[in-house]
């Protein structure tokens, strides 16, 4: 299951899909929620579902992108990873929940020491 997410990098299948091809759903269910315990898999909202490593990865991209040019919108961030709105939503939500980035307008800045509109 943990390979799944992995796979799925900027566009991570839904939980109910990661659970589908599994015999015992109960099962499924428990192990999910290990690796979310774990840390393993982290849940940005929504019921999205990140690989911790595909999310450390964009993390860095979000960093090094507001680092050169400020800011970055969900636009450059959907268009960067090459995936949909929702997801890219969702993960600069998360980030602005973690405080990583901070939301200016449509825009989001770096929350920790990073430049500052």
């Amino acid at each position: 299951m943990e390979d799944a997410f992995r796979r799925g990098r900027y566009a991570p299948p839904a939980r109910d899909d990661a659970l589908a091809g599994l015999r015992d759903r109960e099962a499924a269910e428990r192990m999910l929620q290990a690796l979310l315990d774990d840390g393993l898999l982290v849940n940005v909202g929504a019921e999205i579902i990140f690989h911790r490593e595909v999310l450390q990865e964009i993390e860095t991209l979000v960093t090094a992108y507001v680092g050169e040019h400020g800011e970055i919108t969900v636009a450059v961030l959907r268009d960067q990873l090459g995936t949909s709105r929702k997801y890219a939503l969702a993960v600069l939500e998360h980030f602005d929940a973690t405080h990583l980035t901070r939301r200016v307008g449509d825009k989001r800045v770096l929350a920790r020491g990073g430049p500052r509109p």
